[in-house]
């Protein structure tokens, strides 16, 4: 039985805090028999670059988020703002505050990262095909918003014509700037990650309602194992690293080096320690550092952290001048913590760098055909059982080489069409039969053929800035 939970002022204690963030994050699994196990719902959540296009149809800069009020020009929020009272152009609300969002009519959010980059973040849809609908709905809107005013939405893993240090953080608030504050004390990856880099999010259901807790834990497992394949075939940022080395995926090595503590996996994940997944978590978060402390007589509230202390060893040891950890400053914390599947009483999976339209679909279907489908989920835990003691090793070597590396090629082409193969055992109504087509064109074009995304865009940026910003817009090729 779960100790009753302490208040929100209280100071925490280790035991209570691990109990409250597995419950937290994982939910509960539903008391009975178990059921019969079903696909369960889908969120997305696409980010985008806006990026100017001149007359010859190069990239030209990056608007700002906000109106300049020394020159008066326009920024994107006022873009979509004027769109909202459009009949025409308009499909969301305005909703201000210190950060500004759009609420859309079909539900879901527009909101923004500190970069001026567009995040939307769907409803939850019952089946894959809602989602891609929602998905291609909102981006058909925003890029006729956007084209109005010259400019692209591009998305694609790390700006690749833009270097973070032209880009401003425009997100006001203390929450950014102790962000980026923590992260600049550690490099130069944060300031990459915050304001230069996309992603394509998908939001998986636990399937703890069936009451089963083998499936939650095989649903764990699979998308914590899986990681690295992602990172490896769906990477659209190849280039230079931080040391200035080739890479497949330039995002992907930014989140590998930004700060381990919170990012990457759960160790006993890993080294076979664990038991209980959701306890796994809680001691992930639990020895993250902290980024900031909440309390009065900071900027807006908040001490950035530069003290390397976790908030474990805050429990345990308290701070000098923060005193005693609290249940809100654990429930704060927990939303600083980026592993690359993220437990928020669902699975968020955060291991693709940003997709162009073509590319979505056949991630979303490869990714809920395979942690849905019983059957693809357990041959595909059957075959990566072997290599979960080396995850991290995967994950870097997938960011490096991607689909280039033989051990991840070789387990991507095992994997991948297992995935396929699940979905195909769906209902029929769950996927769109175009994006079921689609990915099994992308299984060939790409992963069955020893290629990817990645080197195709590579070998576009070495030749052509437009061609390299159609492909960030669509895909273009056979």
């Amino acid at each position: 039985m779960v100790a009753p939970m302490k208040t929100h002022t209280q100071a925490l204690d280790v035991r209570t805090a691990r109990q409250w963030i597995a419950a937290r994050a994982f939910g509960a699994i539903a008391a009975g028999p178990p059921t019969p196990e079903q696909p369960g719902g889908i969120g997305l959540e696409p980010e985008y670059f806006v990026v100017r296009v001149d007359a010859l149809g190069q990239p030209g800069g990056r608007p700002r988020l906000f109106r300049n009020e020394a020159t008066g020009e326009a920024g994107i929020i006022d873009w979509l703002r004027e769109a909202s009272e459009d009949p025409e152009l308009g499909f969301f609300e305005y909703v201000p505050g210190v950060v500004p969002r759009f609420e859309l009519s079909c539900g879901g959010q527009l909101t923004f990262e500190p970069g001026a980059q567009v995040e939307h973040s769907t409803r939850v849809h019952e089946n894959a095909a809602g989602a891609m609908e929602d998905l291609e709905r909102v981006r058909a809107g925003l890029v006729s918003i956007f084209e109005r005013h010259g400019c692209a939405l591009v998305a694609l893993g790390l700006d690749p014509w833009h270097k973070a240090e032209s880009v401003p953080q425009q997100l006001p608030g203390g929450r950014y700037r102790s962000q980026a504050e923590f992260y600049a004390s550690k490099g130069p990856a944060g300031a990459k990650m915050m304001r230069n880099s996309t992603s394509l999010q998908i939001n998986l259901d636990f399937g703890g309602q069936f009451g089963d807790p083998k499936i939650v834990e095989e649903r764990w497992r699979i998308a914590n194992l899986v990681s690295p394949l992602i990172t490896a075939t769906f990477s659209t940022s190849p280039g230079a690293d931080l040391c200035g080395s080739p890479v497949a995926s330039r995002r992907a090595r930014v989140w590998q080096v930004l700060d381990p503590s919170r990012t990457g996996f759960p160790p006993a994940l890993q080294d076979g320690r664990g038991g209980d997944p959701a306890l796994d978590y809680a001691d992930k978060v639990l020895d993250a550092e902290l980024m900031l402390y909440r309390r009065d007589g900071g900027p807006e509230g908040m001490h950035t952290a530069l003290d390397g202390l976790t908030f474990r060893r805050w429990i345990e040891e308290g701070h000098a001048t923060h005193g005693s950890a609290t249940l809100e400053d654990l429930e704060y914390h927990l939303t600083t913590v980026f592993p690359e599947v993220r437990a928020r009483g669902f699975m968020e999976l955060r291991s693709a760098d940003g997709l162009p339209r073509e590319l979505a679909g056949p991630f979303v279907v490869l990714l809920s055909g395979l942690v849905y489908d019983p059957q693809a989920r357990r041959e595909a835990l059957a075959l990566l059982a072997d290599h979960q003691h080396e995850l991290e090793d995967l994950w870097i070597r997938a960011g490096r080489a991607g689909l280039e590396d033989p051990i991840v090629a070789g387990l991507a082409g095992w994997i991948w069409p297992l995935a396929l193969e699940g979905a195909k055992r769906l209902p029929a109504d769950y996927f769109r039969l175009s994006d079921l087509e689609a990915t099994a064109a992308f299984l060939d074009r790409y992963v069955l053929d020893g290629a990817s995304p990645s080197c195709e865009l590579r070998d576009l940026l070495a030749v052509s800035p437009e061609a390299a910003l159609t492909w960030g817009r669509k895909v273009t090729g056979a």
